[in-house]
């Protein structure tokens, strides 16, 4: 006869385990990538034909007002300049990269595939690109009214039912 005393009930639950991001616009996306590929450029003794700060200087902003004033049109339209904008550098730096025959280190590389990523990336691509410093970040929904999306790596918690000593845990990295 097995004492119910010896028996530990053990309780798993997900979570998501948040990544320290804001919530991903594009135009931000688009704008940081620019300025990480500038920035890679300078690295690498490159000079653009143009670096775009002052444009998108002056768009950022913009586009949060039109958002705000239901301008949706005029919305779209900046974020499509900033993307080209983004597109005009990253295709600079690549032919420069190619015509000088410049060998690249792992990090700077991986700036560039970001950039062609993002580039790629639409609404209803899978395994998007929430953030250029936090790679493996995926949209979680929650199911709650005041924070409807989340955006981390889903997390596996086993505790025991008394004495919720922490049993297990892991991350559930989808990519």
């Amino acid at each position: 006869m097995i004492k119910s005393a010896s028996l530990k009930r053990v309780i798993v639950d997900t979570t998501v385990q948040e990544k320290n991001i804001t919530f991903p616009t594009g135009a931000k996306l688009y704008n940081k990538a620019r300025q990480q590929l500038t920035q890679v450029a300078k690295d690498l003794a490159i000079t653009l034909r143009q670096t775009y700060d002052k444009a998108c200087h002056e768009l950022i902003p913009k586009i949060g007002r039109y958002g705000h004033a239901k301008q949706y049109k005029r919305m779209r339209k900046a974020i499509k300049q900033v993307k080209g904008f983004l597109g005009r550098v990253l295709r600079d730096i690549d032919r420069q990269v190619k015509r000088q025959g410049l060998t690249l280190t792992q990090k700077q590389e991986d700036t560039l595939n970001q950039a062609y990523r993002l580039l790629k990336q639409t609404r209803q691509s899978k395994n998007k690109l929430y953030s250029l410093h936090e790679s493996n970040v995926d949209c979680i929904s929650t199911g709650k009214a005041h924070k409807r999306y989340e955006f981390g790596v889903k997390a596996s918690i086993a505790v025991t039912a008394k004495e919720s000593f922490i049993v297990g845990a892991s991350k559930n990295l989808s990519r």
